[in-house]
């Protein structure tokens, strides 16, 4: 994002500083026109930090803070006005520009009456959908986003603006909505992960939640917050152990008796933009994950021991796996269809019909056999029915479990018209006009009923 923001603080620093100077006129600040204050506040949020720099005069003279991943300076008067101490440039872990935050010097400047006006004025206006708080103002401009602080909480507590793009995804560090699910009462808590206990706490101060100071563990890198809902009673913020520095997991935790079933917890998971991986723990909790995002979900929901309230609570986390890449089913794969005219066509026209695909079966001596010809099914074998000539099954052995497990495999077989048939122990997809089913054989191990697909004629 190219442009600059414009925002109300052009003449609003003016206004701000009107009412707090004395009437001696050497005290009055110099005017804040647009050019000057773009300069201070850059918008560019998803820049590195070496581009802002490398194009800001006034952020080559910050301090940045490696731990606290900020870059912070003070303009001068005449280009910022009397009523403003600083501005703090926000990065992530791979020092990406996500917010900025602007501290006044008096809560008094951000909560008059002249500033809500002058923001009006130019084009701020309330945020729909979010009940606004006694100690903020929620206001959205074209793309941008503002949290003004008015008065002193438990989390924020000096007066503060912060801007940044106006993106509600669960991930997004600049979010406010709580994406509840209506129907189950479920939200999620910031998932911003990667970022300093300051935005997560001005999050959670947001939605009424105050400081579980008993759950907190600040050793452990463990922050509580209470909620008040007594089906979601607990929210919890993980920083990573070895900084202590920066988000690492966020968690929701549900009521013990009575949570929502796996059913409801998973299709708001999967509304959120995540997708079943397929990976499960020991205790068979499943885990999501969103690829552009490379954040993961768990749903930790089963407690197979029978442990008691207050050794587990039903809970639904954001994390970071590192490992979880390699562990995730193929996006795509590639099935070389057959010929699906089982007990039908003959050998012959069945061959050719690999043949034409660019492949090359084997005689072994009663079957045929496409060996390392295709990345994910590495063994095709064709087999005839009794009569020799008549083409009967093919079973396409897979690479391994990732191939399996991708949710490709289910697209392609219905879009060749399949449809899952109730009843059979392995997966079972039927299509009727072509008198065709295909068997999905997720058992590791070897011989005929390994992995892979098994194609034939439709039983009875």
């Amino acid at each position: 994002m190219k442009r600059q923001l414009s925002i109300a603080i052009i003449g609003l620093l003016v206004g701000l500083c009107m009412t707090s100077c004395s009437s001696d006129d050497k005290n009055e600040p110099q005017k804040v026109d647009a050019v000057s204050f773009e300069k201070v506040v850059p918008t560019q949020f998803g820049a590195t930090y070496d581009e802002l720099k490398s194009s800001n005069e006034l952020i080559k003279t910050g301090v940045f803070d490696e731990k606290e991943r900020t870059c912070t300076f003070t303009p001068s008067d005449e280009v910022f006005g009397k009523s403003f101490v600083s501005v703090a440039l926000h990065f992530d872990t791979n020092n990406i520009y996500r917010y900025a935050t602007i501290e006044a010097k008096e809560f008094a400047h951000l909560a008059s009456a002249q500033f809500k006006q002058m923001l009006q004025d130019d084009g701020w206006n309330t945020y729909e959908g979010v009940e606004v708080k006694d100690k903020e103002l929620l206001l959205k401009k074209g793309d941008f986003i503002m949290r003004v602080f008015t008065e002193a909480g438990w989390a924020v507590t000096k007066p503060t603006i912060l801007l940044g793009p106006d993106n509600q995804k669960v991930e997004s560090w600049t979010r406010i909505k709580d994406l509840k699910n209506t129907s189950i009462g479920i939200w999620s808590p910031l998932a911003a992960l990667g970022c300093r206990k300051s935005l997560f706490e001005a999050y959670e101060q947001l939605w009424g939640h105050t400081v579980n100071a008993e759950r907190t563990n600040v050793k452990n890198g463990f922050y509580a917050y209470n909620t008040g809902d007594s089906k979601f009673p607990l929210i919890g913020y993980y920083y990573d152990l070895d900084t202590d520095s920066w988000l690492e997991e966020c968690t929701i935790h549900m009521d013990y008796d009575n949570p929502p079933s796996a059913e409801e917890l998973e299709k708001y998971v999967l509304s959120l933009g995540f997708f079943d991986t397929g990976l499960r723990d020991k205790d068979g909790n499943k885990f999501f994950y969103n690829r552009e995002t490379k954040v993961t979900c768990g749903l930790f929901i089963n407690n197979p021991n029978n442990l008691p309230k207050g050794k587990f609570s039903p809970r639904m986390d954001f994390m970071l796996k590192a490992d979880i890449e390699d562990q995730l089913p193929q996006e795509k794969v590639d099935i070389p269809w057959p010929l699906t005219r089982f007990e039908k066509a003959t050998m012959e026209e069945a061959l050719k019909h690999f043949e034409d695909m660019g492949y090359k079966p084997k005689d072994m001596g009663g079957y045929y056999v496409i060996e390392n010809q295709n990345p994910d099914f590495p063994q095709i074998s064709i087999f005839s029915t009794d009569d020799p000539k008549i083409y009967g099954c093919v079973f396409m052995t897979a690479r391994d479990m990732k191939v399996m497990q991708s949710p490709d495999i289910i697209r392609q077989i219905e879009a060749h018209g399949y449809v899952l048939k109730k009843g059979p122990a392995i997966p079972t997809y039927v299509n009727e006009a072509e008198d065709a089913e295909v068997q999905i054989s997720n058992v590791e191990g070897t011989g005929f009923m390994g992995l892979g697909l098994i194609l034939s004629q439709k039983s009875v």
